[in-house]
């Protein structure tokens, strides 16, 4: 099973998400700092990642930035920025819309299938 790596400390932003992400056929692994999602998603391969803007520490657009250059092929979606669809990062509001969710996790499984496809995979 693919997975998506979520990073947040808000146990309910968390919980809302997971519920989303595990209904579209995810695992979901959680780490509540940004800096931990970065070195995380260089370490391994994840099916997109999840950075909540309100966390602590190093902030999510930086997070997300860092992400897209050095892990490329990794959607990257950030829950309370203002920024949409970029370069790889998506923004969702927050607190979350679910429908919203489902939506932006919806594409990210659209652009992966056919990001392999193109790939031979």
């Amino acid at each position: 099973m693919e997975k998506i790596l979520l990073c947040s400390y808000d146990p309910i932003f968390t919980k809302a998400l997971m519920g989303v992400v595990f209904q579209e056929g995810y695992g979901v692994e959680v780490v509540d700092h940004a800096a931990l999602a970065v070195q995380k998603a260089m370490a391994r391969s994840y099916a997109g990642v999840i950075l909540d803007s309100g966390s602590i520490g190093l902030p999510a657009e930086e997070a997300a930035k860092i992400i897209n250059l050095a892990v490329g092929d990794v959607p990257v979606i950030v829950a309370g920025s203002t920024g949409t669809s970029d370069g790889g990062t998506w923004s969702i509001r927050r607190p979350p819309d679910l429908l919203e969710v489902t939506q932006v996790v919806r594409e990210l499984r659209t652009r992966t299938e056919a990001e392999r496809r193109g790939r031979g995979i």
